[in-house]
């Protein structure tokens, strides 16, 4: 390119980057996420809210409600009202003696004629060995069962928005972390390219520390990139869209140790705490109410029935109708279907049993792991702690001797890694350490919904 246009061109260049750059300065300096940052209690309370699982396990406990009415019913009187229109023509089967009797001659045929009706009906079981008792009860224990299900899911969007709170924060933390290092490496890259000027260090020196530069810089790119899917994530557990903006507040918490409980006494309070082993219990109470169900059709029923009202060939039925009685019901033969019935509630409440033991075995299996994953934890935070704090004294001293000229390049760059390593190993130990709280208190019962929903 000829050289007087080379200068006209750099200039316009250079005039278009300002303009840009003053057209972007506003939004660059507005505030990312103007809603205010989110306490954890916040965060639990809007997944309660919006959580679509969690509005499906309600529906499920209003619909258990609503068939433990449906049971209750049986108990009460069944009335309804019946009107009825019908023309008919029907033939009488009389000797002809009595047809041909003079002086009737009577026709074998009667009608056609109108049929109107207006009745009151009902029906009121008196006695039915026990079915409508076993029914009640059977429904009592569904919805009960239902209701323990969704504390459970409650418990369960709990600690799964917790556990997204607290990487939301680990994110965060990774991404300081990486912007440090990077900072760092970029502090050596200058340490090198210094020395190198005066001739104290080799070029390879510069080049190993630009490459820990690039390597510092990708790992802050990855990093930014976990803050997004962490907060998308968190996001989700809350009912939102995944590109919801959020701010939350940084929990600050101080790791303390972790309180000593009794394992006995640990398990025995899960026992008594977790709704997957009281919805267990309910179920098998509505296996055994099946049970007494089942057998009740092996007894009689009694039942009243009774009705009032009008039949006549013209509207309005003017004639009275009326009738009352008791029936009573006695089931000699039916198929064998009485019996069938009868096994299979027995199988069911066997099966409803093993669940139950099956639930309370998993609930001790799981409180035995979560103690001994806090005390891991635990552990783990109090080592890391001091391994970052060696490293960090490591890479002074690695700097320090590398300005004298006493230390190589790849010591303090090996230093440098080092730190970095340390204190992501810090932000994910004191992850763990936070969720593996959380995940004891869902073990034992207690990771209850906040107050003031």
């Amino acid at each position: 390119m000829p050289k007087p246009l080379a200068i006209p061109m750099l200039t316009a260049a250079m005039v278009a980057l300002a303009t840009a750059l003053s057209a972007a300065a506003p939004s660059a300096g507005a505030a990312p996420n103007p809603s205010p940052a989110l306490s954890l209690e916040e965060c639990i309370r809007t997944a309660l809210s919006n959580n679509p699982s969690l509005k499906a396990s309600r529906a499920s406990v209003s619909s258990a409600l609503e068939s433990e009415g449906g049971t209750r019913s049986a108990y009460f009187p069944q009335i309804a009202l019946q009107a009825g229109y019908s023309r008919w023509e029907s033939r009488a089967f009389l000797p002809d003696s009595i047809l041909t009797l003079p002086p009737l001659h009577l026709s074998p045929v009667i009608g056609p004629t109108n049929q109107y009706s207006l009745d009151l009906q009902g029906s009121y079981t008196l006695f039915d060995s026990g079915l409508r008792r076993a029914q009640v009860a059977g429904a009592k224990a569904a919805r009960e069962a239902a209701g323990e299900a969704a504390a459970q899911d409650t418990q369960d969007l709990v600690l799964n928005v917790t556990s997204s709170y607290y990487g939301l924060l680990a994110a965060q933390a990774n991404l300081a972390v990486a912007k440090q290092s990077l900072k760092r490496s970029e502090d050596h890259l200058r340490l090198a390219e210094d020395r190198k000027a005066v001739g104290a260090v080799p070029l390879a020196d510069v080049l190993r520390a630009r490459v820990e530069v690039a390597n510092a810089r990708l790992a802050q790119v990855h990093a930014a990139s976990g803050v997004e899917v962490a907060r998308g994530a968190l996001a989700a557990s809350m009912g939102l869209s995944p590109d919801t903006p959020l701010a939350i507040q940084d929990a600050g918490a101080e790791v303390r140790p972790p309180a000593l409980l009794d394992p006995a006494q640990a398990l025995a309070e899960a026992q008594a705490r977790r709704p997957e082993v009281k919805a267990a219990e309910r179920r098998v109470e509505a296996g055994r109410a099946s049970v007494r169900a089942a057998r009740s059709a092996y007894g009689p029923t009694v039942e009243l029935d009774a009705s009032y009202g009008r039949l006549d060939n013209t509207y309005f039925p003017q004639d009275k109708n009326w009738s009352a009685g008791i029936v009573l019901r006695l089931p000699v033969f039916t198929g064998f279907a009485r019996s069938h019935a009868l096994a299979r509630a027995r199988t069911e409440l066997g099966r409803a049993e093993d669940r139950r033991d099956e639930a309370a075995l998993a609930v001790r299996q799981e409180v035995w792991n979560a103690l001994a994953r806090l005390r891991e934890a635990y552990n783990a935070v109090l080592a890391v702690r001091a391994l970052t704090a060696d490293a960090k004294e490591s890479l002074r001293m690695a700097d320090e001797r590398y300005k004298v000229g006493a230390g190589t390049i790849t010591d303090l760059l090996d230093a440098e890694t080092n730190l970095a390593q340390a204190q992501a190993q810090q932000v994910d130990a004191d992850f763990q350490y936070r969720v593996a709280g959380a995940n004891l208190k869902r073990a034992l019962g207690e990771l209850e919904a906040p107050e003031g929903r």
